[in-house]
């Protein structure tokens, strides 16, 4: 074997190694990605979760949501400043997702689903007052989302079953 035919296989076998490498390279990149995703879907739907654990074990929390779904005018400034924070808290965790969504993490199913929840919440009066005065907090790209994409959209009842065409 020449010198010549040896640094043509030398040169051959790096360049197997180097794409072996790019491949095993991009394998890699895409399994982060899919970790990144369900990462990011997981613990948005631990913040969801949160919000419900809320509703359930929080002491009163069921109560203040209830009594100003029709609006916060017979709340004392105490179940205000409570009500808003509430309502902000489970805005913030949408407003994440939204970004989230925007960058490719977020499964577009899965933001379906749970802004089901932001569209029936903001129907009611109580949530519509809430993003009257707190508007301003959140980023413009979200302040349009809400206002065009959720407004738009139809809502459901959120206690009361929903009425059906055709039933009687």
């Amino acid at each position: 074997m020449t010198l010549e035919t040896f640094n043509t296989y030398a040169q051959l076998a790096g360049n197997f190694a180097v794409a072996v490498t790019l491949i095993f390279v991009a394998v890699q990149l895409k399994l982060s990605v899919k970790m990144m995703r369900l990462q990011a879907m997981s613990n948005h739907a631990e913040k969801f979760q949160s919000i419900s654990r809320m509703m359930v074990e929080g002491p009163g929390v069921a109560e203040l949501w209830v009594k100003a779904k029709n609006g916060m005018q017979p709340l004392s400034e105490v179940e205000k400043a409570r009500y808003v924070n509430l309502y902000v808290y489970m805005l913030r965790a949408i407003e994440e997702m939204h970004l989230q969504l925007k960058a490719g993490l977020v499964d577009q199913d899965f933001w379906e689903a749970s802004i089901q929840i932001l569209r029936d919440a903001q129907a009611l009066a109580g949530p519509q007052e809430v993003w009257a005065v707190r508007r301003h907090i959140f980023s413009p790209a979200f302040r349009a989302f809400l206002e065009d994409y959720v407004a738009a959209a139809p809502a459901r009842p959120l206690y009361d079953k929903a009425e059906t065409s055709g039933s009687s």
